[in-house]
């Protein structure tokens, strides 16, 4: 993860984060606010009193969530395996630059 964001929504989580934490979010702050992410937009699909076979049918089909790593959205596969995609990056000029091709 870029440390300073992606785009306006990732750039806005970093700046919340450096707010409350002093530093820069790594990697693993963003999965954990993604996976997060993801099952707080299942929890609010399932209903008012989901069961855990409602929150896990939602979640088999939850597709395009906004998330704050690899391409920005995430949906997960038939097998529960998610999908976000990845950057790889590299310093330019003392800043995170994704790597093309």
């Amino acid at each position: 993860m870029d440390p300073d964001g992606f785009d306006d929504s990732s750039r806005a989580f970093a700046q919340r984060f450096k707010a409350d934490t002093g530093a820069a979010p790594d990697s693993w702050a963003a999965v954990g606010y993604s996976i997060m992410r993801v099952l707080i937009e299942a929890l609010a699909k399932s209903g008012p009193q989901p069961t855990r076979d409602d929150l896990r049918k939602v979640l088999d089909a939850t597709t395009d969530v906004p998330v704050r790593i690899g391409f920005g959205r995430c949906s997960l596969m038939d097998d529960r395996r998610p999908v976000y995609g990845t950057y790889v990056l590299k310093i330019e000029n003392g800043s995170y630059v994704a790597v093309k091709n």
